[in-house]
């Protein structure tokens, strides 16, 4: 299942998508964390 949030400041709109079996697990890559 997709979990999706939507984020608004102002006049900008921010639309968050994740698949929520991912969600609270950490990714390392090459110096990179998700």
């Amino acid at each position: 299942m997709i979990s999706i949030k939507v984020h608004t400041q102002g006049r900008e709109r921010l639309v968050a998508a994740c698949d929520s079996d991912i969600v609270g697990k950490t990714f390392r890559s090459d110096g990179l964390v998700l």
